[in-house]
């Protein structure tokens, strides 16, 4: 049974949401499009592939030029 998007974050990203293996790998590329963005996930137990999908939520300054 796969996992509901709540279940997925409510562990993290951490698991499989397919078959709950934490055997996943990453992909190091982030896709994006305006304010979305995604990252391909693969299961090396079950094979199953998915997107997790990002939203900018806001914006952080680190540093305010001088004036």
């Amino acid at each position: 049974m796969t996992m509901t998007n709540e279940e997925y974050l409510s562990i993290g990203a951490s698991k499989c949401p397919c078959c709950a293996s934490s055997n996943i790998a990453v992909t190091d590329h982030i896709q994006q499009d305006g304010c979305d963005a995604w990252q391909e996930v693969s299961c090396d137990d079950c094979n199953a592939i998915w997107h997790d999908v990002y939203k900018m939520v806001g914006y952080e300054i680190k540093r305010n030029p001088k004036n």
